[in-house]
């Protein structure tokens, strides 16, 4: 058997070196120190490996001291088959959930002017200040001030025949033909679109401005957006071929565009919101909604690789994404033999849900396998010599 030792001064000066790109020199000193083991050591290790010849085939064992391991990150697990969720890839972009967002508009006509400091991404207050309108430069007068002048005259003649009524003087008819004018007239009097200022409906984040200052504007003309910040929505785009699936959609991964990382929607507190046919300009395709707490790492405007986790296959062996080492273009995951020892084994994959991979074949129930750490041990294998009285070639 030949085995490979690496200690924890040894792996230490490798990943300090290996960093620089100095790997040679790792090595090096990793082949120096293989001659500094005691000799009892040797002939020990040396002896219990001639007893087990003939027991065993030639295999590499890794030795990693369990203090390193613990140092390193080394963790393993005790793999068994579970249920594994059938996995939908699909591309995917993160919006302003509905409920979220509330458009600025326009209460009067106009000439807008916004605030100096109002800009797109800015933080707002419900109620805060946004634009002022001013319709005074605008031919055909001013519509707001005929508007309050309609009112004053309605309740001036209101508030006149009111005690008249109860004198008897007036008749109810004459009165209730009053207030009726005095209602009509306050209805279509606003305070707010006659002082001609734009305040935000809710308090967010100003994500869209859809006029310029100087330009004119009519009441319910569309201003800006304001989001707010406690949610976002995830658009999976699940093309309609595969529309017999939406009903075990239920949960989700995705991966950011420039991340490497797969984000589990449930682990995030998202929850799946709904369906709907027809994604605007993207025919044959139907929209999957995911509501996701925002917590500041994604954000609108962003797009994504999704991964939608459908019904669940039982029985199935998986282990963490994290656990498989890519070489060469063959794949391994590092199985613990003992409390030192660690031995590569090469397996064939199957599906992944982002989180997890199917492993067809190349490992068995109940055995212990790194789940973390892998690279470590990888770099242990691929880094170490191997010390004198520990080969033995048969």
């Amino acid at each position: 058997m030949r085995k490979i030792y690496i200690t924890a001064t040894i792996a230490a000066l490798i990943l300090s070196t290996a960093s620089c790109g100095h790997t040679h020199e790792a090595n090096e000193l990793a082949h120096n120190h293989s001659h500094s083991h005691n000799p009892a050591h040797h002939h020990d290790e040396e002896d219990h490996d001639e007893d087990e010849h003939g027991e065993e085939h030639e295999s590499d064992e890794i030795v990693l001291h369990p203090e390193d391991a613990e140092r390193f990150g080394v963790t393993t697990d005790t793999i068994s088959p579970a249920d594994f969720y059938e996995i939908i890839e699909v591309a995917g972009r993160i919006i302003n959930s509905a409920d979220q967002q509330a458009y600025i508009v326009a209460s009067t006509a106009g000439t807008i002017r916004f605030l100096p400091s109002v800009s797109q991404g800015m933080t707002v207050t419900a109620g805060q200040t946004i634009a002022t309108i001013s319709s005074a430069d605008i031919s055909g007068g001013n519509q707001d001030a005929a508007a309050r002048a309609r009112l004053s005259a309605a309740k001036q003649e209101l508030d006149r025949l009111t005690p008249l009524l109860k004198d008897g003087i007036v008749t109810k008819k004459d009165y209730n033909a009053a207030l009726q004018a005095y209602e009509e007239a306050r209805a279509l009097f606003s305070p707010s679109a006659s002082s001609g200022i734009v305040k935000s409906p809710i308090a967010g984040i100003v994500t869209a401005l859809s006029v310029t200052s100087g330009e004119y504007v009519e009441p319910g003309t569309r201003i800006g957006v304001v989001a707010k910040n406690t949610t976002v929505t995830l658009q999976a785009l699940l093309p309609e071929q595969d529309i017999a699936l939406l009903p075990r959609i239920s949960d989700a991964t995705i991966r950011l565009s420039g991340s490497n990382r797969w984000l589990s929607v449930s682990e995030l507190g998202g929850r799946i919101s709904g369906s709907a046919p027809g994604v605007e300009n993207l025919p044959g395709y139907v929209g999957v909604y995911f509501s996701i707490p925002n917590t500041g790492e994604i954000l609108p405007g962003m797009y994504a690789e999704v991964r939608l986790v459908g019904a669940s296959r039982p029985n199935v062996l998986s282990v963490p994404a994290g656990a498989v080492s890519e070489q060469q273009g063959e794949y391994f995951v590092y199985r613990r033999i003992d409390s030192h020892g660690y031995e590569k084994m090469p397996v064939t994959l199957g599906k992944s849900d982002g989180m997890r991979i199917e492993i067809l074949s190349g490992i068995e129930p109940g055995q212990e396998i790194v789940v973390r750490g892998t690279s470590f041990v990888k770099l242990a294998e691929s880094s170490g010599n191997v010390p004198e009285g520990h080969s033995h070639n048969h």
